[in-house]
């Protein structure tokens, strides 16, 4: 019974209250809470703080998968191929002496692809006395 008495009563609610005002055809505005502090608030310390504990983090484990890897410059002992020099002669020319197997390669690398220009021996190493 109550609630057949208040549906009675909606109709004339609503004539009582005022229609906002819109343009024909324009879809009803959505109510939006607005920020006064411009582009936004400055983060929390404890905002920056946690950026830069994950930010250590990430860096750490970088390290770590590189070491597990071995990615990187290698501490230990040589590797096959040395490169003791490289020159470049353009912006899409480079010549390389390259040392493999005892023995030394002029290579040329450019939009053509690599080539050995010239071999030599390597030559021995010499020991002062």
């Amino acid at each position: 019974m109550a609630v057949a008495a208040s549906l009675h009563l909606l109709p004339a609610m609503a004539q009582t209250q005022p229609a906002p005002a819109a343009r024909p055809g324009a879809p009803s505005a959505i109510p939006f809470k607005r920020d006064n502090a411009g582009m936004g608030a400055a983060p929390s310390a404890g905002a920056v703080g946690a950026l830069l504990a994950l930010l250590v983090a990430g860096g750490a484990g970088v390290a770590w998968l590189r070491k597990q890897l071995k990615i990187g410059g290698r501490a230990g002992r040589p590797g096959l191929v040395t490169v003791l020099e490289s020159r470049r002669l353009g912006p899409k020319a480079l010549l390389s002496v390259v040392e493999f197997g005892g023995q030394r390669y002029l290579l040329s690398q450019s939009d053509a692809g690599v080539q050995c220009v010239a071999s030599v021996a390597a030559p021995q190493a010499q020991e002062d006395a």
